[in-house]
């Protein structure tokens, strides 16, 4: 069986750390999977110690070869409109599947234009609350049917055994995305100004890059605070060392902080769960399934920044409350979002598309 996955863009995170690790779940499953995306953003790398054919193509003949070429029996294309018209004039032998990732409205606009594919077997999400915001957006293509298959999270993260905390001068609260509205960062730096005025045992760390072009507004507001509270910012994480990131957090007692206004799922915040670091989100939807209404995760309301620092003040000076939830957090990532349990939902899927 063969699958060719396409994507618009290929980023060191979302999206190809899903397309990576779903790699090599299928691999493990004797299943056959290729990566075709428009356009690099220094995705590449991280897929530099596997075997997988990558393919950065725009021109659609192009495009067309390599899917004769490689006689496919699945295409899945995400969120990837700009393809719809070459697969529309693909025979009815090649099953095609849309999957609905981006939280971002506007880069979903395809569906209320009803452009999908004609023969589109099937659309793919990874969480139930994003499944009901596509069937509210869609126009069309109601008798289609909408799956679920969680985002997995690689080996790599998931934390084996007790580990000792070891002495850190200050607890570590961590905060990864695109610096953009929609992961609402300026209310993560409200955050961490309003939690320095309480506690110097306390330090953000910022992770992310601005939106193409937005860097020459926005640094400014970055510097505007930097002059008020403490804080570190890295423009990225290597891919590799991501993992470590996490694990810095928790053994220093501190959590992950998610201000985002819209998830499908969040490959971060599922990563902190495996590496049993507490996590911290707004109160979306997607979040609250994700986090169990607070079991596996603290959850605030998103615009009351007082209400942030008290939740992120109880996870890290509440020991007890702090084990229960990252405890509850790694259990359910070892029960539904590892490689290989995702993987076999996969498996499960297409063979029944066969």
């Amino acid at each position: 069986m063969k699958v060719l996955f396409i994507h618009r863009h290929c980023g060191v995170g979302g999206v190809s750390t899903v397309i990576r690790s779903r790699y090599v779940g299928l691999k493990q499953l004797g299943i056959e999977a290729d990566y075709l995306f428009l356009n690099d953003y220094g995705g590449k790398k991280i897929f530099s110690d596997l075997d997988i054919r990558l393919y950065q193509l725009k021109d659609h003949n192009e495009i067309a070869k390599i899917i004769y070429g490689n006689t496919y029996d699945f295409i899945s294309s995400i969120d990837c409109p700009e393809l719809h018209g070459l697969l529309n004039t693909l025979p009815h032998t090649f099953k095609i599947l849309c999957e609905v990732h981006t939280p971002y409205p506007d880069q979903r606009a395809y569906l209320k234009k009803a452009d999908l594919p004609s023969g589109t077997r099937c659309i793919v999400t990874p969480s139930e609350t994003f499944k009901e915001i596509i069937r509210n957006e869609r126009s069309a293509f109601r008798d289609i049917p909408i799956h679920v298959i969680p985002n997995p999270v690689e080996e790599r993260f998931l934390v084996d055994g007790d580990h000792v905390k070891e002495p850190f001068n200050k607890k570590y609260v961590g905060w990864i995305g695109r610096l953009d509205k929609m992961k609402n960062y300026q209310e993560g730096l409200k955050i961490a100004e309003e939690c320095a005025a309480f506690r110097d045992d306390v330090e953000f760390i910022f992770v992310g890059r601005f939106p193409s072009g937005g860097g020459t507004q926005l640094f400014p507001q970055i510097l505007k605070f930097k002059g008020r509270t403490k804080f570190k910012w890295l423009p990225f994480i290597p891919h590799q060392d991501v993992h470590r990131f996490y694990g810095l957090l928790r053994e220093s007692g501190g959590c992950y902080l998610s201000t985002s206004l819209g998830e499908n799922q969040s490959c971060a915040a599922l990563e902190s769960m495996a590496s049993k670091c507490p996590v911290v989100t707004t109160d979306i939807e997607v979040f609250k399934e994700l986090l169990e209404d607070g079991r596996c995760g603290s959850i605030y309301k998103s615009g009351n920044v007082r209400d942030a620092v008290d939740t992120i003040n109880k996870i890290l000076d509440d020991r007890v409350l702090r084990d229960a939830i990252t405890d509850s957090a790694y259990t359910k990532v070892l029960e539904r979002f590892t490689v290989e349990k995702v993987s076999l939902k996969w498996e499960k899927l297409l063979k029944s598309l066969e």
